[in-house]
């Protein structure tokens, strides 16, 4: 398993974790925001992650990565090996990921956010 996985524990460099990433692995559940799937799309990652929390709000399933229901382990391999196996739709996923955090989840688009909310009170 070494060969495909690195357990790094504790890291301030995660940055650099995730540009060597194939495919990011959130197993999470219950994430409320789910930041790590935002930073993994904006270095044009494919995600695969259990449909909770956060995560159906920021994946668009099917375009930017997959959801899979909790408990259903067949379906989440099945769709990580799916992306494994083909580099043109991880390539795909990516650039979509990219495009969606930079349209959602950019700094102006969370002031312009910030600001229709003030403009209500």
């Amino acid at each position: 398993m070494e060969r495909h996985f690195t357990l790094t524990g504790f890291r301030e460099n995660v940055i650099d974790y995730v540009r060597r990433l194939d495919v990011l692995v959130h197993l999470a559940h219950d994430e409320p925001f789910g930041r790590v799937l935002i930073e993994a799309m904006a270095l044009e990652k494919p995600v695969v992650a259990i449909r909770g929390g956060g995560a159906p709000e920021i994946i668009n399933d099917g375009r930017t990565g997959f959801l899979v229901d909790r408990g259903d382990l067949p379906g989440f391999a099945a769709r990580l090996v799916t992306l494994l196996k083909d580099q043109r739709l991880r390539t795909r996923f990516g650039k979509n990921g990219r495009r969606d955090v930079l349209e959602r989840f950019s700094v102006r688009e969370h002031v312009k956010k910030i600001e229709e909310i003030i403009d209500t009170l």
